[in-house]
């Protein structure tokens, strides 16, 4: 079930929040019935992996009790590791491995949101074996894992972002209204520009190689870096904004990485809470900076590697997460200094690797990648049939949502009083409800990672 859906909105939402205002006094109860809802929103879309997803809740809630309670030993940990990337080497990366070994077995299907809960159940046994966080109870750490806002495609929400509110919490109404302040936006981003900007990326993507014009494969993929973004950080939105109206505090995912000058700020700013867990759960364990300059440049390698690989089973993915590794790299290491640049120069050298990138990121092989990456940098005569495909994408409305995700990435704020708020997020509810209506169902980007 998507966020973006006409159920979600018109039944599961209300549904949720009445259960939460009912049993607003009594939290045991209350987090009993989320429980059972975030199940009841796993199954809605994936009901045939709901046992493996409460098997792996219940699994990292038992372990991580396990850890917590003997520190000294490592093996809660090491069966918790072994079970959780055993869970996502198998369902995610086998068929690839199978793949590359010659064998013709494509893989099981992908349960959705794998790799988000895989993360948390990880990092919850991993912080009780460290002491950092107050063990919880099972019940708990299993809704901590399976707690529906953030579970298919994050944030990746730690123990302690949520520990005290699982024991502690107010369901209230101006609760509600902020999230749904929050999440409305959040909503638009998805329906009224990210899908529509989809339309333009996909034509471009799609357009044969002989007519694919320089121009019209450089608006592909600026419309898919503004997709992606709109996509991804719209559902973030949302997630922050849901949990807000349940009482939670989940942690921010993005701050208008566009606005980045160089990669290393990129990636503070894009994706944050995934940066984050690779920095504590590997970087760091691996010996981050302290151990030297080329141990420091072979960890941030490694994490990036890790870092494409955990997007896809795929060698676009690896690519894309070693072009990132390979500025992240030359940044460190004083090889390319675009703090010491003019800001409009620093600026332009960080979007340039950036769409690069996630040309790669978006193309179906390594192949496809290379095609489009030549027409971007040698067809720059346009010729009939590529001016004609350009212009069937720039239609009025994938240029007025071009033109509105530009302010929006870019961190522009608009400054409105109360009233005004709920009058333009009850707009945009509108509008989104009638895209959903008549456009169908449209997942998110995420959904596949």
């Amino acid at each position: 079930m998507a966020f973006s859906s006409a159920v979600f909105l018109s039944a599961f939402l209300p549904l949720t929040l009445g259960v939460c205002f009912a049993l607003r006094k009594w939290v045991k109860a209350q987090n009993a019935a989320l429980l059972v809802l975030s199940l009841l929103f796993y199954a809605w879309g994936e009901w045939r992996f709901m046992p493996l997803l409460l098997l792996s809740a219940l699994l990292n809630a038992v372990l991580g009790r396990l850890a917590g309670m003997n520190r000294g030993k490592k093996w809660p940990v090491a069966l918790a590791a072994a079970l959780n990337m055993g869970l996502l080497a198998y369902y995610k990366y086998s068929g690839f491995f199978a793949g590359i070994l010659g064998s013709g077995w494509t893989g099981p299907a992908l349960p959705l949101g794998i790799s988000f809960f895989t993360f948390q159940g990880l990092s919850y046994v991993i912080d009780m074996h460290r002491g950092k966080e107050e063990m919880g109870t099972v019940p708990e750490a299993c809704l901590y894992v399976a707690l529906f806002p953030q579970l298919v495609a994050g944030p990746i929400v730690r123990w302690g972002d949520v520990r005290q509110a699982l024991r502690d919490r107010r369901v209230t109404l101006d609760g509600v209204g902020e999230g749904f302040c929050r999440f409305i936006p959040g909503l638009a981003k998805k329906v009224l520009l990210a899908d529509t900007l989809g339309k333009v990326a996909d034509a471009a993507f799609a357009c044969p190689d002989g007519i694919r014009s320089a121009p019209f494969a450089l608006l592909g993929g600026v419309a898919f870096c503004l997709q992606l973004y709109m996509d991804f950080s719209g559902y973030s939105d949302m997630a922050v904004g849901l949990g807000r109206m349940l009482g939670f505090s989940f942690p921010e995912n993005f701050d208008h990485p566009y606005r980045s000058r160089s990669i290393t700020e990129f990636w503070r700013r894009w994706h944050i809470t995934l940066s984050g867990w690779f920095r504590d759960y590997v970087y760091i364990p691996l010996g981050g900076n302290r151990k030297g300059k080329g141990r420091t440049l072979l960890n941030l390698s490694v994490v990036f590697l890790l870092t494409g690989l955990w997007h896809g089973a795929g060698w676009t993915f690896i690519l894309w997460g070693l072009w990132n590794g390979l500025w992240m790299v030359l940044e460190r290491s004083d090889l390319v200094r675009p703090g010491r640049w003019k800001k409009p120069l620093s600026w332009g050298y960080g979007m340039l690797v950036v769409l690069l990138g996630f040309i790669v990121f978006r193309a179906p092989s390594l192949r496809a990648a290379g095609d489009y990456l030549t027409s971007l940098f040698t067809h720059w005569r346009i010729g009939e049939a590529a001016a004609h495909a350009c212009l069937l994408t720039l239609t009025p409305q994938a240029l007025l949502a071009l033109l509105a995700a530009i302010p929006v990435s870019a961190g522009v704020k608009w400054r409105l009083p109360a009233w005004a708020q709920y009058a333009l997020c009850f707009g945009l509810l509108a509008l989104c409800y009638l895209s959903i209506v008549s456009s169908g169902y449209h997942p998110f980007l995420y959904f596949r990672f």
